[in-house]
């Protein structure tokens, strides 16, 4: 009886097994490299020698009473202003990163498959030798540095005539300085602002 038992749970114990090993596919990881740089992956951490990225210790309100809940922070970057997500995306051009790259890409309801793509697509923005990175407006014309902060309560409201995008001008390689320009779109969603294709 106990070998009947067995046999019929063995099937069941391998597919809690791979169901945990492969929990949310097609959701974006961000794990801590060995050099302390942030990395997308669809996989998990472990499997590709990097940590989970920390989170902020759950803390308790100092102005609130004993009994209250305990409230957990998870800490995310973000940009909250255009001019904050047209300066993180030079920075990671100036570096080359094209894991910080991504992390300023929405990547909303992607999934897997379309995720590599548009990871090479970043990855090749990337390697290319970087010139400027310039907000539009919407009649395509540069804009100038304001504070566009964003209220995250009307994040989602947000009017698109603030920004039509991002203009990321380049050289097309080391050895070739012909022009590249590739415009991406700038969309604000739960109070930050993205960039996508």
């Amino acid at each position: 009886m106990r070998l009947l038992a067995v046999a019929v749970l063995l099937p069941f114990a391998w597919l809690l097994i791979a169901a945990t090993a492969h929990a949310n596919p097609g959701d974006l990881n961000r794990c801590v490299g060995a050099d302390g740089r942030s990395i997308y992956t669809d996989q998990s951490c472990d499997q590709i020698g990097a940590s989970v990225k920390p989170q902020a210790p759950d803390i308790a309100g100092s102005n609130r009473g004993v009994s209250s809940p305990r409230v957990h922070v998870h800490v995310r970057d973000c940009a909250k202003s255009l001019d904050a997500l047209r300066d993180g995306v030079q920075a990671a051009l100036l570096a080359g990163d094209v894991n910080q790259l991504a992390g300023f890409y929405q990547w909303t309801g992607m999934g897997s498959s379309a995720a590599e793509g548009v990871m090479d697509r970043l990855a090749t923005m990337t390697a290319r030798p970087f010139v400027a990175v310039t907000l539009l407006h919407a009649s395509g014309a540069p804009r100038t540095p304001s504070s566009d902060a964003i209220d995250p309560a009307t994040a989602a409201n947000a009017p698109p005539e603030r920004a039509s995008g991002i203009a990321i001008d380049q050289s097309r390689s080391a050895n070739d300085p012909t022009p590249v320009r590739t415009v991406l779109g700038v969309s604000a969603y739960m109070g930050c602002w993205w960039v996508r294709f």
